[in-house]
């Protein structure tokens, strides 16, 4: 859907933009007249705020400039930061007088006029201008290239032109006034032609403008940099908290105190540089929810249902730009699913006994590090039964099966599952769908809960931040893995839990039916077992199910590592993470898990044997870690001397060997074992060997050299996969 195409809307938004002008010419009057409130102050943030998050999503760059500015300059004024005097009154007065004629006078840039009394306005502030909300062309992406960053808003990139032409000789000698100006304006397309009708004193305020601008504006800044920046920074902060925890609780006397307090000063230090660091990107979660009333209202007018629409949320919630940009557009299809599908039209809810006016709700709360965003309405609830046949008839859904929600629900997410014909609004099956998708990207949840006759409510929960992940640490055999925190519901001993015997294992769980699956057959390790196992439950879009792990750890937040293509490939494993002492977690993706379960019993497969040769604690876990993923059993070794032990011990199918070693590079490991076990397949891996390094493995007998740079993805795994079933040795 496309907002400023639509005639109705734009309508609709231009009625806003006058109603909320009033109100904004009510505020600076009382401040003329000295009978200005403190409420009436917070309204006019209100107001301002709201025109600013409509106008841009409708496209209107000058009127969502004018709110930004009225609405720092509005709260400034609430919190008595800056004085409200008769004089600024009058000069608001002016410039909210201005919004209507020019909304409805060049989308883009609005009329001179607009501009000249907002650089009136910000000219008489003086103020030493903070931090502006972003535009929507300020949203940054961690994986822009080096060159590629946030660029600045596009009414500044139009002054930067406006002076490139005026250096050019364009601007005419005898200026025209503002009203012939503004004329012409409504016919020009691009904001660079204003410059031909403007006076050559300041470009008709566009200069003003600019300095302010120059002043005001977040500086560009690449957005991977920035979030290099925030990961090294959390890196550091989880070092020196690990450091401080262990060096705290030595009780041999071994580290003097003020060493300890030192540490303690520098994690405090590092504490304080992510916060700082974090707030770089963080966004005001308003900015995604100011728009959703004028959402609600143009819906409701088009469906012809009386919608009542509340947001339930603290002003003050912050989040991570990147979470905000993946949450903004999901957040919007659940609203526009509870008015399409949820409400009843007001004749329906009136012969059902209810009051004509439906009501949908929005509410975002934050649990340590995770928002919830829920839209509740109370229509008449999904109708599993009219979901069923749908999806009986397309194939999705067993023919004579009971419809039943927990089975129908990843259903109801698919793409392009619809239950309605398609219209100007919905039908198009995506809705639902972007709902999981951003879940999923998110590595949080969506879950629906819905009662006939009450309502529905969709759950969107995902993480705060994108730059740090708080993960349920579990540890099964020998490795470490991470849950995604938000996507956990409950932990419980084994022991405690009754099963049911069958095959496969089930239990109950808040009086629902769920599959209890060792975790090491997904993944592919050893399980120690024992009586120490636990359960942790977790939840996806297409189920809950409960993963039998040995031991739970912890939860933390942890910086996620990519594993790097070479050894990238289970799907289920999505990146690795460095504790403080110096164990890997490998980190799951819940989505993948539970839906490697939901196609049916899992079957643990056991591989062929590989040992994994290298001295970095971290890299054995990761390279093990996702071997065994993919079906291999694995084992490793730190030294050229614990690898032959191994080998001679235990043997192996294959041998996977890092080139650097501590005492002796891996080649001379591959000289030991090409004279002891002639035709073992070997694999080793460099990010630093030269062409004469490689050259020198190969002819010591290594079959295939990967460079940790090598970009195909799976790598490792498809080489030890053509060497074994080939037989290739040596």
């Amino acid at each position: 859907m496309t907002w400023a195409a639509d005639p109705e809307l734009l309508e609709m938004f231009l009625g806003e933009v006058e109603e909320r002008s009033a109100r904004l010419v009510e505020g600076s009057t009382a401040m003329v007249e000295g009978s200005l409130s403190e409420q009436l102050s917070g309204e006019m943030v209100r107001q301002a705020h709201t025109i600013k998050g409509t106008g841009r999503v409708m496209g209107f760059d000058a009127i969502a400039r004018v709110g930004d500015v009225l609405e720092r300059l509005w709260r400034e004024i609430q919190q008595g930061s800056h004085p409200a005097d008769e004089e600024l009154g009058a000069l608001i007065k002016r410039l909210v007088e201005e919004l209507t004629p020019a909304s409805r006078a060049n989308a883009k840039i609005g009329t001179l006029r607009l501009w000249k009394k907002l650089n009136a306005v910000e000219e008489a502030v003086e103020w030493e201008l903070s931090e502006p909300e972003e535009d929507s062309a300020d949203s940054v992406d961690p994986d822009l290239p080096e060159n590629g960053g946030a660029t600045a808003a596009a009414d500044t990139q139009d002054i930067l032109d406006l002076l490139d032409k005026a250096v050019a000789g364009l601007t005419p000698a005898v200026a025209d006034s503002d009203e012939d100006v503004d004329q012409r304006l409504g016919d020009t397309t691009t904001s660079s032609q204003l410059l031909r009708y403007a006076d050559t004193t300041d470009l008709g305020g566009l200069l003003g403008a600019l300095n302010t601008w120059a002043t005001e504006q977040a500086v560009n800044v690449n957005a991977g940099s920035l979030y290099r920046m925030i990961n090294n920074v959390a890196s550091i902060r989880l070092s020196l908290q690990a450091a401080f925890s262990e060096a705290a609780a030595d009780t041999s006397s071994a580290i003097p105190d003020s060493m300890i307090e030192a540490l303690a000063g520098l994690d405090r230090a590092a504490v304080s540089l992510e916060a700082d660091a974090l707030a770089l990107a963080s966004v005001p979660l308003s900015d995604v929810t100011a728009t959703l009333n004028q959402l609600v209202r143009y819906l409701s007018k088009k469906l012809g249902k009386d919608v009542s629409f509340e947001i339930d949320a603290d002003p003050d919630i912050f989040i991570d730009r990147q979470v905000r940009e993946r949450i903004a557009d999901p957040l919007r299809q659940m609203v526009v699913n509870a008015v399409l599908h949820g409400v009843e039209l007001p004749a329906e809810r009136e012969a059902a006994g209810k009051p004509r006016s439906a009501k949908v709700v929005v509410s975002a709360t934050l649990k340590e590090n995770r928002l919830e965003l829920l839209v509740a309405d109370d229509g008449a609830g999904i109708d599993w039964e009219g979901v069923r046949k749908i999806a009986v008839d397309r194939g999705l859904y067993t023919a004579g099966r009971s419809a039943d929600p927990k089975a129908l629900t990843p259903i109801l997410f698919s793409k392009g599952f619809a239950t309605i014909d398609v219209t100007e609004v919905g039908g198009r099956g995506e809705g639902l769908h972007r709902v999981a998708a951003a879940a999923e990207d998110l590595y949080g949840r969506v879950t629906i809960e819905s009662k006939p006759g009450e309502g529905t409510g969709i759950s969107l929960v995902v993480p705060t931040t994108r730059a740090l992940q708080c993960v349920m640490i579990v540890r099964t055999g020998d490795q470490m893995w991470g849950f995604p925190e938000a996507t956990v519901d409950d932990t419980m001993p084994l022991a405690e839990v009754v099963l049911s015997g069958s095959d496969p294992e089930t239990m109950t769980w808040k009086r629902a039916t769920l599959p209890v699956v060792h975790l090491s057959d997904v993944v592919g390790t050893e399980s120690i077992g024992g009586p120490g196992q636990q359960l942790v439950v977790v939840t996806a879009r297409s189920g809950t199910v409960a993963f039998v792990v040995d031991s739970l750890a912890d939860v933390k937040e942890v910086v996620a590592k990519e594993l790097g293509p070479i050894v990238a490939g289970p799907s289920h494993i999505t990146g690795a993470a460095l504790l403080g002492s110096g164990e890997v977690v490998l980190l799951l993706d819940t989505v993948e898990l539970v839906d490697r379960v939901s196609r049916g019993p899992v079957e643990r497969v056991t591989g062929s044997r590989i040992l994994v040769v290298d001295d970095s604690q971290g890299a054995r876990a990761i390279v093990s870690g996702a071997l065994a993923s993919v079906g291999y059993a694995t084992d490793v070794a730190s030294s050229a001397a614990e690898a032959i032990e191994k080998l001679s011990a235990r043997g192996a199918d294959a041998l996977v060997v890092d080139f650097s070693m501590p005492d002796a590079d891996g080649v001379a490991l591959v000289d030991e074992v090409r004279a002891r076990f002639d035709r073992l397949p070997i694999v080793m891996l460099s990010g630093v060997a030269t062409d004469e390094d490689q050259n020198r493995a190969r002819a010591a007998g290594v079959d295939v050299f990967l460079d940790k740079d090598d970009f195909r993805e799976g790598a490792l795994a498809d080489a030890l996969s053509q060497l074994l079933s080939k037989g290739e040795s040596r």
